[in-house]
C-alpha cells in the first residue's frame, strides 16, 4: 500500500519568511531552495520578492557571476519594483567582486539616480575609487567632490578629503590639494594627525610656488610638534632652505626623534650662547648621554640641575635619574644609596615615595635586608597614604616573617592596615589579625579582623576577615544557604570541576584536594602551572 508523505509543505507566504530566516541563519542553501520554489510556483505577489532574495542569498554565498545573472533577472521582470535601486546597488558589488569595474560603477549611477540621497556620498566614493583604479583621475576627482559635497560624519568626511587632495596631487593641481588640507586641519584633533597633514600641505604649497607659506607650515610643524617625524623633516627641509631655527628646539626634535648626538650637538650650541641654560635642557642633555651610553656624562648632566637650580621641581627629578642610570649600569649599591638620598634632601617631592620604594627593593634584592626593612617601615611611616608606601609596607612585612621577625612584621602591617585602603587595608588587617592570633592575642586579631571587614566589604580579605570574626572555615556558605552534591560525581568529572573551579579562586590545596582520587593529572589551572605544581605551596586565606 503506498504511503502518504504527511511532511507539512509551508504555505507560500510562510515559505518568504521561512526563506528569509534561513538566509538570517546562513542556511543559504536552504534559502535558496525556498526562493527558487516561490520563483518558480508562488503567487505572483511573491516572485518578485523571491526573485531579489535569489540574487542577495547568491551574493553571500559569494557566487558572484551568478548573483549578477539574477539581479538581471529581477531588475529586467520588475523595472518597477521597490527593491529594484538596491539590485542595481548590490549587483554592482558583485561587478567590484569580480573586477569588472566599469559594469560596477554603471550600476552604482544607476543606483544613484533611484535614489540620490541615503548613502549618496558613499557611493560617490565607491565610483570615484573605480574610476581611479581605472586611470581616470578626473572623473574620479569630480567624484569625490560629489561625495564630500553629499555629506557626512567627520571621521569618513576627513579620509574622503585625503583622496581628493591625493588625486589632485596626480592631476598636477598643487593648490587644490592644499585646499583639501586645509579643511581636514579645521577639524582634526589628533596631534600626530595634524602634523601629518600640516605636513602634507606645507609639501603641496612648496609644489604650488607659495613658497612662503610653504615654509610658514613647516615651522608650524618644527615647532608645534615635536615629537613627531614630520618635524624632523620639517628640521632638515628648513635647514636646507637655510630657514632660521633655534638650536633648542632642534634639540627637542632631535631628542624626540632618537637623533641623540644632533641634539646633544644642539643643546651644547643652546648653552654656548646661554650658559647658566635651564633645567629642562641639562635633564634633556642627561638623557640623550644615557640613551648612547655615556652613564658618567649623563649623571653629571643631571647634577648639573641638582647645582644650579636646587630649588626648581626638576631638582628630585634629577636624583631620580641619576639612580636609573646608576641602576641601568647595574651599579645597584649606588642606585640604592642615590635613592634614599632624594627622599632625605626632597622629602615633598612627588618623587619621593618612589625613590624610597626603588631604594628599599634595591637593598632586599642585594641582601641588605635591615636596610630593606628600615626603608620600607620609613616609606610607610613618611608618606601614609601613597600606593608605593602601602605596597612597601607589605613586602615587607613578608620579608620579615621570611626572616622570623613576626613582631616587626605586626608593626609594618599594623601601618598597613590603618594607612591603606581598601584591598590593601583589609590584606593588611587580614594578616595582622593571623599572626596576632598566633601569638595569642586574640582581642587584638579581633580588632584588626574588624578593621578588615569594613576596609573592602565585597573583597576577597574582608570576607576573609568576616570568617575569621564568626569562626568558620574559609569559603564555607552561610547557613542560609546548604547546597546538596551528588557525591556519586565527586570522584569523577566533578570532582575535576570543582578543583578548576578552586583554582580560579586561589584555593590550590583545596583544589589539589578535590582532584585527589579522581585518576586524572592536574590540569594548567586559570591563573598557571597546574594545580599541583603551580598552587601546592600557596598557602590557603
Amino acid at each position: 500500500m503506498p504511503t502518504l508523505d504527511v511532511t507539512a509543505t509551508p504555505a507560500p507566504p510562510d515559505a518568504l519568511m521561512v526563506a528569509a530566516r534561513h538566509m538570517r541563519n546562513g542556511n543559504y542553501r536552504a534559502a535558496a531552495a525556498t526562493f527558487e520554489q516561490l520563483v518558480n510556483a508562488g503567487p505572483d505577489d511573491l516572485r518578485a520578492d523571491a526573485a531579489f532574495g535569489l540574487g542577495e542569498v547568491a551574493l553571500r554565498m559569494g557566487e558572484y557571476g551568478t548573483a549578477v545573472t539574477r539581479f538581471t533577472a529581477f531588475v529586467e521582470a520588475y523595472p518597477a519594483d521597490p527593491h529594484t535601486a538596491l539590485a542595481y546597488f548590490l549587483r554592482a558589488d558583485a561587478h567590484y567582486a569580480l573586477n569588472q569595474w566599469s559594469l560596477a560603477a554603471d550600476d552604482y549611477r544607476r543606483y544613484l539616480n533611484l535614489r540620490p540621497g541615503r548613502i549618496g556620498s558613499y557611493v560617490h566614493e565607491r565610483i570615484g575609487d573605480i574610476q581611479a583604479a581605472l586611470g581616470q583621475p578626473a572623473d574620479a576627482l569630480n567624484s569625490y567632490l560629489a561625495a564630500i559635497d553629499q555629506g557626512r560624519a567627520a571621521a569618513g568626511l576627513l579620509g574622503l578629503r585625503e583622496k581628493a587632495a591625493s588625486t589632485s596631487l596626480n592631476l598636477g593641481d598643487p593648490r587644490g590639494a592644499a585646499q583639501q588640507y586645509e579643511a581636514i586641519l579645521a577639524q582634526a584633533r589628533n596631534m600626530e594627525y595634524q602634523a601629518d597633514i600640516t605636513s602634507r600641505l606645507a609639501d603641496a604649497l612648496l609644489q604650488a610656488g607659495e613658497t612662503q607659506a610653504a615654509y610658514d607650515r613647516y615651522a608650524e610643524v618644527f615647532e608645534a610638534y615635536a615629537r613627531t617625524p614630520q618635524a624632523f623633516q620639517a628640521m632638515l627641509k628648513l635647514g636646507e632652505a637655510g630657514r632660521s631655527t633655534t638650536a633648542y628646539q632642534r634639540g627637542l626634535v632631535s631628542y624626540f626623534n632618537e637623533a641623540y648626538q644632533a641634539a646633544l650637538d644642539s643643546f651644547y650650541a643652546h648653552l654656548a650662547a646661554d650658559p647658566q641654560g635651564s633645567p629642562v635642557i641639562y635633564m634633556y642633555i642627561g638623557m640623550a648621554h644615557r640613551a648612547l651610553g655615556a652613564p658618567s656624562e649623563a649623571i653629571q648632566a643631571f647634577q648639573e640641575v641638582v647645582n644650579r637650580f636646587p630649588d626648581d621641581p626638576l631638582a628630585s627629578q634629577a636624583f631620580l635619574e641619576q639612580g636609573r642610570t646608576l641602576f641601568l649600569t647595574g651599579d645597584t649599591a649606588n642606585a640604592a644609596l642615590r635613592y634614599q638620598e632624594l627622599g632625605e634632601a626632597y622629602p615633598n617631592a612627588p618623587e619621593a615615595p618612589e625613590a624610597l620604594w626603588r631604594a628599599a627593593y634595591l637593598f632586599e634584592t642585594r641582601g641588605e635586608n635591615e636596610r630593606a626593612l628600615a626603608s620600607y617601615e620609613i616609606l610607610g611611616a613618611s608618606y601614609p597614604g601613597a600606593q608605593q608606601a602601602w605596597d612597601g609596607l607589605w613586602v615587607g612585612a613578608q620579608l620579615a616573617r621570611t626572616l622570623g621577625d613576626d613582631a616587626r612584621a605586626q608593626r609594618l602591617l599594623n601601618m598597613l592596615a590603618n594607612s591603606g585602603k581598601g584591598e590593601m587595608q583589609a590584606k593588611g588587617a587580614l594578616w595582622l589579625g593571623k599572626l596576632r592570633a598566633a601569638a595569642g592575642d586574640m582581642e587584638g586579631a579581633r580588632a584588626a579582623w574588624t578593621l578588615g571587614a569594613q576596609a573592602d566589604p565585597d573583597g576577597y580579605y574582608s570576607l576573609r576577615c568576616v570568617d575569621h570574626l564568626l569562626g568558620r572555615p574559609p569559603f564555607d556558605p552561610p547557613p542560609s544557604l546548604q547546597l546538596t552534591f551528588d557525591e556519586g560525581a565527586r570522584g569523577g568529572r566533578g570532582g575535576g570541576v570543582a578543583a578548576q573551579h578552586l583554582c580560579h579562586h586561589g584555593r590550590g590545596h583545596a583544589a589539589v584536594a578535590a582532584l585527589a582520587g579522581t585518576g586524572r593529572r592536574p590540569a594548567p589551572c586559570a591563573r598557571g602551572g597546574t594545580l599541583a605544581a603551580g598552587l601546592a605551596g600557596v598557602r590557603e586565606g
